[in-house]
C-alpha cells in the first residue's frame, strides 16, 4: 500500500481556556486517516491567521516552531517511505512524543541497566548481543514499529542472513521477549507481539565424539597455522571440558604449578579447579613459549566453527562438528570410564546433577553390556 502524509496546523477554539486562548494542533492525514497531534501551544485567536493557518507574522518564534515540527514529520516520513516500511499513525505520534521510553534502543539500554546486578554475566552478555543484532537489522525503531511483521522479517534475518540455527535464534527471540514483556508491564506497550509468535526451543542434543574419533583429529597433518590453531583449543577442550568462552580467555596465570587450571568460569562466574592430564599438558606445552598471555589468540566461537567443520570432514568424523560437542565429548569419555555423575557434576562445574547424569553409561553398547553381565538376566 502506498504511504500519502499531508500536514496542517490548526487553531482549536474548541477547546478554549479561561484567558481566551486556543490549542495549537497538527491536523494530520496519513494514508486518508486523520488524526490530531497537540503542540503543546496556545494563542489568542485575535493573533491567528486563519488564511494561512498559522500564527500572525508578529510571531515569528512560534511560526518557525511550527514549521520545523511539520517538517521534522515530514522527513521521518519520507526516511520511512524509502525503506518500504509502511508508516501508521502510532508509528507518527510516537516519534512526535519524542519520549525517551518511545525509542526502543533507549528502552533496551534502561532494561539493561535494571538487569545488571541482578543477573550473571553470561546473560547480559546474551542481552547484549541480541541488541547488536537487532541495531545491525534495524538501526532505528520506534517501540511502535515492533509487531508480528517486523519480527518474522527479524527472524528470517537471523536465519538467513546471519545463519542462526534453532538455538541461537531462540535465544535472541528469547531475550527481545523479555524486554517486550517488562514495556507492556511499565504500560510502554499495549501488547507484546511475541503473544502471536511462538520460537519452539530446540531440544538439547548431548553430541559426542569417541576415542577413536578424537585420535583421528589429533594426527592430522598438514594442517594450516589456523586450522592447527583450532584444533588444538577444540582438543584441550576434549580434555578438560572448559567451554569456548573459557579455553579463549584462558591465560598461564590459570595454569598452577600443582598440576590443575583455576579459573573463574565466564558463563556462571563459579571457580573451577581441574586436574591437567598428560594429554591435556602435552597440548599447553605445545603453545608455552607464544609469549601471549593467554593460551591462544582471541577467536570468535564462529569463526572456531567454521573451522571445525573443515577438520570434521579432513579426520572423516560423523559428527555435524561444533565446539560445543568437545565438552560433550569431556563428560560422555567421563562417564564411559565409570566416572559417577557427581565428580562429573564438580569436573564440568554443572548446577544441577540432572546435567550431569546425562552422560553416566551414555553410550548405549555400554548400557548393553551391563544388562548382559547380570547373571540373572542371562539365565
Amino acid at each position: 500500500m502506498k504511504n500519502t502524509l499531508s500536514i496542517r496546523t490548526v487553531l482549536r477554539k474548541d477547546k478554549m481556556n479561561q484567558e481566551g486562548q486556543c490549542p495549537i494542533y497538527l491536523m494530520v492525514n496519513l494514508n486518508k486517516k486523520k488524526f490530531k497531534l497537540s503542540t503543546g501551544h496556545w494563542i489568542e485567536c485575535k493573533n491567528w491567521d486563519f488564511d494561512l493557518s498559522a500564527p500572525k507574522r508578529k510571531f515569528p518564534n512560534l511560526r518557525r516552531k511550527l514549521r520545523l515540527d511539520v517538517m521534522k514529520l515530514e522527513e521521518f516520513f519520507l526516511e520511512k517511505t524509502a525503506r518500504n516500511e509502511y508508516v501508521t499513525p502510532e508509528l507518527i505520534k510516537s516519534f512526535y512524543k519524542g519520549e525517551d521510553d518511545f525509542d526502543f534502543y533507549v528502552y533496551y539500554d534502561k532494561f539493561l541497566k535494571s538487569k545488571s546486578k541482578k543477573v550473571r554475566h553470561s546473560t547480559m552478555k546474551s542481552y547484549y548481543g541480541t541488541y547488536r543484532a537487532l541495531k545491525e537489522f534495524k538501526p532505528d525503531l520506534l517501540m511502535a514499529e515492533i509487531d508480528l511483521k517486523l519480527i518474522k522479517r527479524f527472524d528470517s534475518y537471523l536465519r538467513d542472513d546471519i545463519g542462526l540455527a534453532d538455538g541461537g535464534a531462540w535465544n535472541r527471540h528469547k531475550n527481545i521477549k523479555a524486554v517486550l514483556n517488562k514495556a507492556k508491564e511499565d504500560g510502554v506497550l499495549n501488547a507484546n507481539p511475541y503473544d502471536c509468535f511462538s520460537v519452539k526451543r530446540p531440544k538439547s542434543k548431548n553430541h559426542f565424539l569417541d576415542e577413536d574419533e578424537l585420535v583421528s583429529i589429533g594426527v592430522l597433518t598438514c594442517l594450516s597455522e589456523s586450522l592447527e590453531l583450532t584444533r588444538d583449543r577444540f582438543l584441550l577442550s576434549c580434555y578438560t571440558g572448559l567451554r569456548f568462552s573459557d579455553i579463549n580467555t584462558l591465560k598461564w596465570e590459570h595454569i598452577q604449578r600443582d598440576g590443575t587450571i583455576r579459573k573463574v568460569m565466564v558463563k556462571t562466574d563459579k571457580l573451577i579447579v581441574l586436574p591437567i592430564s598428560p594429554v591435556a599438558k602435552s597440548l599447553l606445552n605445545k603453545y608455552k613459549s607464544s609469549g601471549r598471555d593467554t593460551v591462544f589468540p582471541r577467536i570468535s566461537n564462529q569463526k572456531v566453527n567454521k573451522g571445525l567443520k573443515k577438520i570434521a570432514e579432513m579426520a572423516e568424523v560423523r559428527h555435524d562438528l561444533t565446539f560445543h560437542v568437545a565438552r560433550h565429548s569431556f563428560g560422555y569419555l567421563l562417564g564411559k570410564s565409570g566416572v559417577n555423575a557427581f565428580k562429573i557434576m564438580e569436573l564440568m562445574g554443572h548446577a544441577k546433577i540432572s546435567q550431569s547424569v546425562v552422560y553416566v553409561n551414555a553410550n548405549t553398547s555400554d548400557l548393553e553390556d551391563a544388562v548382559k553381565n547380570v547373571p540373572l538376566f542371562s539365565a
